[in-house]
């Protein structure tokens, strides 16, 4: 019975070889496609039939038209982007890997900007740390007041020597794209602040502080954390309610950071390092944020807890 199914869904699969360009880039699989992720998770090849029937046209020479880049970058979601963008902070854009032998570069031409790009199977920012670099993230220039649409030029680049580079060895552009943004006056109307104590409660039950000397740190247990929730938090070490240091933990991995904190152990060496008095207060702010393309919320919470309680766990 089970073969048979089968059978019949292959029936109704359309021969990839018989389709365009154009048609074979909107099957490709959406960046955010749960199965997509996890091969790419892997860390092994990311093999998918559609992906590997465009590979192997780019290898022979096909090169892809705009109308395709368009479908791959906005309709199947490699672009990453948002609808909405404060008014005050730098435009920008991201990549997802898109799993085909092309250098891409995106150029917007706004104020300001760098082009971001990807290269086969690895979205990366140029000349940028390494958060953004994670996160695909890259500031591409500044929108003029009311601006509401953003050009931008599409660059593919064919391995250099393959009959794909040879083809378009002399095009810097195949052409361009537009995309819609909306202008608003706080990252509050981009994404929705969250106040709900209990993801605070869930923060301080995962820190814990290590004492060793200029290793002196703040631990972030693993532990879940949605993914549209972000988190930069604010940390701010006190000391009968005076303000001894600042410091931010940014919005990179929940679960996975780690906070130094070198000034706390000379601190500490003049109160014979006791920690009575002692305080971590945490807020939750949006600095940072937007960097991460899954968040939808960001945590907006605040907490108070003694070092004390974060070193005995």
């Amino acid at each position: 019975m089970l073969g048979a199914l089968l059978l019949l869904l292959q029936s109704r699969s359309p021969d990839l070889r018989t389709l365009g360009t154009e048609q074979l880039a909107a099957l490709i699989p959406r960046a955010d496609d749960p199965a997509l992720l996890a091969a790419a998770a892997s860390n092994e090849p990311v093999s998918w039939p559609v992906l590997d029937e465009l590979r192997s046209r780019i290898d022979r020479g096909e090169v892809l038209s705009i109308e395709a880049w368009r479908t791959i970058l906005v309709e199947r979601g490699y672009l990453r982007r948002r609808a909405r963008w404060p008014v005050g902070r730098q435009f920008a854009l991201g990549l997802q890997p898109i799993y085909l032998p092309v250098r891409l570069v995106l150029a917007t031409h706004l104020p300001g900007g760098t082009p971001t790009s990807s290269s086969s199977g690895e979205a990366h920012c140029v000349d940028d740390g390494w958060l953004r670099g994670r996160m695909g993230y890259q500031t591409v220039g500044w929108l003029a007041p009311g601006q509401s649409r953003v050009s931008i030029d599409v660059r593919p680049y064919y391995v250099a020597g393959s009959p794909a580079g040879h083809a378009t060895q002399r095009v810097l552009c195949a052409g361009t794209i537009e995309i819609a943004v909306e202008q608003v006056q706080s990252i509050d109307e981009v994404l929705e602040p969250v106040t709900d104590p209990e993801w605070g409660r869930t923060l301080v039950r995962h820190f814990h502080l290590q004492l060793a000397g200029r290793g002196t740190c703040l631990f972030e247990d693993r532990f879940e954390w949605p993914r549209r929730l972000g988190a930069a938090l604010d940390c701010t070490v006190l000391h009968d309610g005076r303000v001894i240091d600042a410091r931010r933990m940014e919005p990179s991995f929940p679960g996975h950071r780690v906070l130094p904190l070198p000034f706390l152990s000379r601190a500490l060496a003049g109160v014979d390092g006791s920690l009575a008095g002692w305080t971590l207060r945490v807020r939750g702010t949006p600095k940072r944020v937007l960097e991460d393309w899954r968040a939808t919320q960001y945590w907006a919470g605040e907490f108070e807890v003694p070092l004390a309680d974060l070193l005995r766990r």
